[in-house]
């Protein structure tokens, strides 16, 4: 997996937002920074001019002079085991941009928070930044690796409900 740190992922003003929220929970946090940061799997090693074409590809968004990422941070990811839209249509640009050992490229967002960050603003903190239904928060980069993991498709079973009725369903407990 290749990690690409991407450009600020909000306006000052977001993050203001963001921070507004976040003191409410922890009144000790005194800033906020928030980046994109990119995942990509490749079948083979990139050239260096492959890895240029993408790492031009990944440098969009926001501009910003403060670029601050020594906060504690917070990863939020596409849920594990699920292919983003925004995966989806970054993955075939560049493969029309002719990257085609790209096989999937995955963006998640960085939470950098400054000041005293205690313990129990963790579960809290996690309801601001991420919808736990479709999102993950990591505490490590790295951990992100999992995003690429591959499952195995189960199969379909038919359950005859229509002509077992009630039965069908009690023989599934």
């Amino acid at each position: 997996m290749l990690i690409f740190q991407g450009l600020p992922a909000f306006s000052e003003f977001r993050n203001k937002k963001i921070l507004e929220s976040i003191q409410k929970i922890d009144p000790l946090i005194t800033n906020v920074f928030t980046e994109y940061i990119h995942f990509v799997k490749v079948d083979k090693e990139l050239t260096r001019a492959e890895h240029q074409i993408l790492s031009s590809l990944l440098s969009y968004g926001y501009q910003s002079n403060l670029v601050n990422n020594k906060g504690s941070m917070y990863l939020v990811t596409p849920r594990p085991g699920t292919i983003s839209a925004w995966s989806t249509k970054a993955t075939d640009i560049a493969r029309n941009a002719g990257l085609l050992s790209v096989r999937r490229i995955e963006r998640g967002i960085a939470y950098h928070l400054y000041g005293g960050v205690s313990q129990e603003i963790n579960k809290s903190l996690y309801t601001i930044i991420a919808d736990r239904m479709t999102e993950k928060v990591f505490l490590e980069i790295s951990n992100a690796e999992i995003l690429f993991k591959e499952h195995n498709e189960s199969a379909m079973n038919n359950i005859p409900i229509l002509a077992d009725g009630v039965a069908a369903l009690k023989k599934l407990t």
